[in-house]
């Protein structure tokens, strides 16, 4: 297995790019098929690659469950200040009042990230414009992660 390092874990995240959008999905594009994963499925599987304890369950709704979602994050990973944002790190984004989904930095300066979104219809990697600058609600950090 290869080290659970940035490097690592970005080449695996960019593997991901054009999986399709599916809510709750868990499932890698491969030559054979388009795959499909939703925010938290993508950033399980880049996980998993790397034998990552991640969530078990996987049954939740599109609407956000208050802190479930925020609560769920920080069992599994470390709350860091955006001060000490790097790439391979993770942000939590809120579309209405609670946050709701999940994006790996790809790049600091600008930000950009890698995520799977419904509206793009698949795993995507974009910049961080205003609007998603406001909806960031935290940042996270892979435990174990070297760098």
């Amino acid at each position: 297995m290869k080290e659970f390092n940035r490097k690592n874990l970005l080449e695996e995240a960019y593997t991901w790019i054009d999986t399709k959008y599916q809510h709750q999905g868990r499932l890698k594009k491969t030559d054979k098929h388009k795959g499909g994963v939703d925010c938290a499925g993508f950033v399980i599987g880049v996980a998993n690659t790397f034998e990552y304890e991640t969530p078990e369950a996987t049954n939740y709704s599109f609407m956000p469950d208050k802190d479930l979602f925020k609560n769920t994050i920080e069992q599994y990973l470390v709350k860091i200040n955006m001060e000490d944002l790097k790439a391979g790190d993770l942000l939590i984004f809120a579309f209405d009042q609670y946050p709701q989904h999940i994006a790996m930095v790809s790049n600091v300066n600008p930000i950009r990230i890698i995520h799977s979104f419904a509206t793009a219809r698949k795993v995507t990697e974009h910049d961080i414009d205003e609007v998603w600058q406001k909806r960031i609600r935290g940042a996270y950090r892979f435990k174990n992660l070297k760098d």
